[in-house]
């Protein structure tokens, strides 16, 4: 937040404050009403520059952020062959065993396809989540930085949003 001068919206806040743990697990969300808690996010921001942390879930959610806005311009993907360890040490209630598979075959059924076709359309950059937390940050930090100043993109604009993709395999 400090480093780059934006906001960061986080979608896992987003969805424990507005759906019960049987919704989310369910799969009973409702992706337009999901993404209108984004665009109330968004619309609230103290900056021009916003990282969304953990979206999209699936293509129908990107499909739908496409509708409102135009394609990001970076999407970082961290990917992660130690998550399920990293989620069960952490401590959030949701992170018992039975929460964690089921979040990882939704990656596998969702996600997994949305990564996948961002890489075929958009700037996708993937990166080791098996590093230190501080050396992952810095790392993310840098190709942020990178990219906005190849392409020239003013952190102002935010016309040309980030995402930033926390997720992992």
């Amino acid at each position: 937040h400090g480093s780059l001068r934006c906001d960061i919206i986080s979608i896992g806040e987003i969805i424990r404050a507005r759906y019960t743990p049987q919704q989310i697990l369910s799969e009973e969300i409702d992706s337009e009403d999901f993404f209108s808690q984004i665009r109330k996010k968004i619309e609230q921001r103290n900056t021009n520059l916003v990282i969304i942390d953990n979206f999209p879930y699936s293509i129908e959610q990107y499909n739908i952020w496409l509708k409102y806005f135009p394609p990001p311009i970076l999407t970082l993907h961290v990917k992660s062959n130690n998550a399920s360890l990293r989620k069960s040490l952490r401590g959030r209630l949701d992170d018992n065993f039975t929460d964690i598979i089921s979040r990882h075959n939704k990656f596998q059924k969702y996600t997994i396809p949305a990564i996948e076709y961002l890489k075929a359309h958009s700037y996708l950059i993937e990166i080791n989540g098996d590093q230190l937390p501080r050396k992952l940050l810095e790392e993310s930090i840098n190709l942020i930085h990178e990219i906005l100043i190849n392409q020239q993109t003013l952190f102002h604009d935010f016309s040309t949003p980030i995402i930033f993709q926390r997720l992992s395999i």
